[in-house]
């Protein structure tokens, strides 16, 4: 399986194609983080400031009645000039509260607007993926659907070549996944002991290719405290843990 740029007229090496895959699986990942927030990632990638290139900051999903609009804004300045003009939002970067009484009195005026705020962390890792994907010939203003190709995926050789065409960056990503998944099967096991001895032996006991760590135990009360609360009965110490530490997280396997 190769990859063409058309842009150059030229075939990816292997070991390049490999660097940009990598690259856009961890750009994939944010962008599932945004839609999740109710944002989308080309519409977000627009609003980037033109000159530096800085991403926004803060996403603002508002609601009235059965509409929704989804508005960015690159700093926290942009967004308490909207939150001034906009005061029926109530999106508190003044830290005071609007009291349920008005709300109320605001929907017998007339339908009321409410609005989430969502501070957008991972701006910065991803304006560091985009000038990556710049300098490996990878242009951000072809994250969207173009009108004609920009790539080509291609299989095989001679007769049985076949050649996929691409208008966007995501869809080589999503393309060459959907290769590698033909002919294989998946299936989710709820512990090792639903599986059988072949199955067990392939994925988790073949010394060619299991991995063995070693875990030292240097401080048991420690050890039982974390232990208690990431698997314990009480929820709330669990999603604390999870909301101060989501940031740091390197390798996560959804």
């Amino acid at each position: 399986m190769r990859l063409k740029n058309l842009q150059d007229d030229k075939e990816l090496p292997q070991k390049q194609l490999s660097e940009i895959l990598e690259l856009l699986e961890a750009l994939d990942k944010y962008a599932n983080g945004l839609r999740r927030k109710g944002g989308d990632f080309a519409v977000y990638l627009d609003h980037r400031n033109p000159v530096s290139h800085d991403l926004p900051q803060h996403l603002v999903k508002i609601r009235q009645g059965n509409d929704e609009t989804v508005h960015y804004f690159l700093t926290r300045e942009d967004l308490a000039e909207f939150g001034a003009a906009n005061q029926d939002l109530n999106l508190g970067l003044s830290g005071e509260q609007e009291s349920d009484t008005s709300l109320i009195e605001k929907s017998k005026n007339g339908s009321t607007r409410r609005a989430r705020h969502e501070e957008l962390y991972e701006s910065h890792a991803i304006k560091e993926l985009l000038d990556k994907l710049a300098k490996k010939g990878f242009s951000v203003e072809h994250y969207s659907a173009q009108d004609k190709p920009l790539f080509e995926v291609i299989e095989g050789e001679g007769e049985k070549q076949q050649v996929r065409p691409l208008f966007s960056i995501p869809e080589i990503l999503s393309s060459i996944k959907e290769v590698g998944r033909r002919g294989l099967s998946v299936k989710r096991f709820k512990g090792l002991g639903e599986m059988n001895p072949k199955e067990l032996f392939e994925t988790t006991m073949n010394p060619a290719r299991r991995k063995l760590l070693r875990i030292d135990l240097t401080d048991a009360v420690e050890a039982e405290e974390m232990f208690t609360k990431l698997m314990g009965e009480e929820v709330e110490p669990r999603r604390q843990f999870i909301e101060d530490n989501a940031l740091n997280v390197r390798n996560l396997d959804i």
